[in-house]
């Protein structure tokens, strides 16, 4: 099963529509975290756009679009994930399958070997149910 669901959350990808930059993907795994807890402005020539949320017993995921403003192509979809226990937050990137294969790597690394199977389940569902492809 863990198999099945990691295949499917690899298979996301392909609704996007460019290539995800490693300065995109860097952005939505690090630096939206670091603008928030500082306070600072968005990246420049992209905006976010809320998906929506889906709660579970063990946390939260939020899932939002890095959008170009430059054309209003996306860029990435962006997963957040909140464990109820008062663990982190953690951010995680959906790349375009067409992307660099270091950015494709990193996206393979994020899932693959994840000992958390609940956590990965939980991600999975929410991407499930709100993004439609």
């Amino acid at each position: 099963m863990k198999k099945v669901v990691t295949l499917i959350i690899l298979f996301l990808p392909f609704i996007l529509n460019a290539q995800t930059s490693l300065d995109e993907y860097n952005y939505v795994t690090k630096g939206y975290k670091v603008q928030i807890e500082s306070g600072l402005d968005s990246k420049v020539g992209y905006k976010l756009s809320d998906i929506g949320n889906k709660r579970f017993s063990l946390g939260s995921v939020t899932i939002k679009k890095l959008i170009r403003t430059t054309n209003n192509s996306i860029a990435a979809y962006m997963i957040i994930y909140t464990p109820n226990s008062g663990g982190s937050t953690q951010y995680f990137c959906i790349p375009h399958p067409n992307s660099s294969l270091e950015v494709i790597e990193k996206y393979q690394n994020t899932f693959w070997g994840d000992e958390d199977f609940l956590k990965l389940k939980m991600i999975f569902l929410a991407t499930n149910t709100l993004i439609k492809f």
